[in-house]
């Protein structure tokens, strides 16, 4: 074989732990590149008819080029005169199902079980070194280990979690983030052994879905050290940073603008004056001198003078009663005071016709007012305005963050210290291989990672294991030395001023944008003030409401 120069082993490019130090250059469309160049490299493997069989993370170096070496070649599977070489080794967590818990040097491996193992490779790749197996179990007895869950089929990942029981750690990317074709390979590839009825993909099936999904990475808009892939409904390294507070690329400053002229535009945006208030809603409806009463109301005022004229003759006849001494005439008085002086039925429904009707018509007003009234003018204008302070502000928030930086200087020799230190290199009791990985995929990689609250949140790790891992955060954290003398960590240096340049750039994109979105509201909101119909059916009701009710 040639000599290999300057390469790493593949799974240090899995892990993030891992990456940001060996690869600190890597983002993720170098990972979709690295599992195609390992994907072909597998392929070719199989052209010349030989079987890798025991493959895992460890037989491959990448050099920063995303160049593949596949080694460990002399336990690869071959035919030569006739007699067949078989591959004696294997790791649990890369073995398929059909073959776990055999004794691998009785067993004709095939390309069909390295499809298995090539699946896990390129999962591990393009989901941040997390295991395809390694998740949280629902179902009855106890939580399944990886191989356990390889054996049982239950794919964390899959969308048939009814049938697995098993879903993915939190956080993490799901199979909705990535292209439907990579998708389904993934579930052709780790479907349960009970279903399986035709033959995984294999190296030469994963080459085009790879090169496709390679073609569809588009960059985060919130964090250009982020890239993923655009069929995904929003990025998912933000997601699983922001749950597990940790960075997952290594952010490099971008290159700054130098022809951003921040007074040039708070001048524009000043000069964008406020389209003032609303006008008069009142003053913009149709004249109501056509309106009469309506028909209730007429009905309403008929039937009152016709009580009151009843009322009237019945008073008159008792009148002209008495006064030709007719006794019994005084008793007329008290019907017709009854029918001058009582209520008529249907009042109460044209009065409350008039509230309900003043009732949308304040409601109209008020949504007319909101709707083009200069509010969100003035809030969009303000908050350019705020930004732009914001932005003449950025000079001194860097200088008080890296002021910050330098105080916490000891903090960070630590936390740079235990994150050297990484789990997979540590030799625990109880803790091995298996265990490790199940904490890989749930983001626990070096000693920083580890405290009891997260490792208590994995499946299958108790008080026991709990403890053993805390004794060797604490054994590891007693050997640290604070070094007063070392220089700030150029490293956090530039995160500081990254994270500055991100902000800058987001701000200038803001003002540049927002001078045109300023222009646009009050352009809009002018021309909704030209046509305010939808509101003539309320005023119109109000108008006729307080004519019915003058008749009252």
């Amino acid at each position: 074989m040639r000599k290999v120069v300057g390469a790493k082993l593949m799974h240090q490019l899995c892990t993030p732990g891992d990456r940001k130090t060996e690869f600190p250059d890597a983002h993720f469309r170098f990972l979709v590149r690295v599992a195609l160049n390992f994907t072909r490299a597998v392929a070719s493997i199989h052209n010349l008819g030989a079987v890798i069989g025991d493959i895992n993370e460890s037989g491959a170096l990448i050099d920063q080029k995303g160049l593949v070496t596949i080694i460990d070649s002399d336990s690869f599977q071959y035919r030569s005169g006739g007699q067949l070489y078989r591959c004696l080794l294997g790791k649990a967590e890369y073995t398929p199902p059909d073959l776990q818990g055999q004794s691998l040097d009785k067993v004709d491996r095939t390309v069909d079980h390295d499809g298995f193992g090539l699946a896990v490779i390129i999962f591990e790749i393009l989901f941040m070194g997390r295991h395809p197996f390694s998740g949280i179990y629902k179902g009855t007895g106890n939580q399944r280990t990886i191989s356990e869950a390889i054996q049982e089929g239950r794919f964390a990942y899959s969308q048939r979690r009814s049938l697995t029981q098993m879903e993915p750690p939190p956080h993490v990317p799901v199979l909705t983030d990535i292209p439907m074709d990579m998708a389904a390979a993934f579930q052709k590839a780790f479907v349960s052994p009970a279903l399986k009825v035709e033959a995984r993909p294999t190296a030469a099936e994963w080459i085009p879905p790879l090169e496709k999904m390679e073609k569809s990475i588009i960059e985060c808009k919130a964090n250009p050290a982020h890239y993923f892939s655009g069929i995904a409904p929003s990025c998912p390294w933000c997601r699983l940073e922001a749950g597990y507070g940790t960075v997952l690329f290594v952010a490099h400053q971008p290159a700054g603008r130098t022809t951003f002229d921040l007074d040039y535009v708070v001048s524009k945006i000043e000069q964008i004056r406020s389209p003032g208030s609303a006008p008069d809603l009142t003053s913009m409806m149709p004249s109501v001198g056509n309106l009469k009463p309506s028909h209730a109301a007429k009905d309403f005022r008929g039937r009152v003078w016709a009580r009151k004229a009843a009322g009237l003759a019945a008073a008159g006849l008792a009148m002209f009663l008495m006064f030709n001494r007719v006794g019994w005439g005084f008793f007329l008085l008290i019907p017709a005071g009854i029918l001058f002086f009582g209520e008529v039925s249907g009042a109460a429904a044209i009065y409350r016709e008039r509230s309900d009707a003043e009732s949308v018509w304040k409601d109209s007003i008020e949504n007319w007012n909101r709707d083009v009234g200069s509010g969100k003018f003035d809030d969009k204008k303000n908050g350019l305005l705020q930004t732009a302070a914001s932005y003449r502000a950025l000079p001194s928030d860097e200088r008080n963050m890296l002021q910050t930086v330098e105080e916490k200087k000891r903090d960070l020799q630590v936390q740079k210290y235990l994150e050297s230190q990484k789990l997979s290199k540590a030799n625990i009791e109880s803790i091995g291989d298996g265990r490790k990985m199940t904490l890989r995929s749930f983001g626990i990689e070096t000693a920083w990672d580890i405290n009891s609250h997260s490792v208590r949140a994995v499946p299958g790790f108790g008080p026991t294991l709990t403890g053993k891992l805390m004794d060797w955060r604490l054994s590891v954290e007693s050997r640290f030395r604070f070094n007063p003398n070392i220089p700030t960590d150029p490293a956090e240096i530039a995160n500081v001023r990254a994270a500055i340049a991100m902000r800058r750039s987001a701000m200038e994109t803001e003002l540049l944008k927002g001078v045109k979105d300023l222009e646009t509201i009050r352009a809009e909101l002018l021309a909704k003030r030209r046509n305010a119909s939808q509101y003539e059916r309320a005023y119109l009701a109000l108008r006729q409401a307080e004519i019915d009710t003058a008749l009252l």
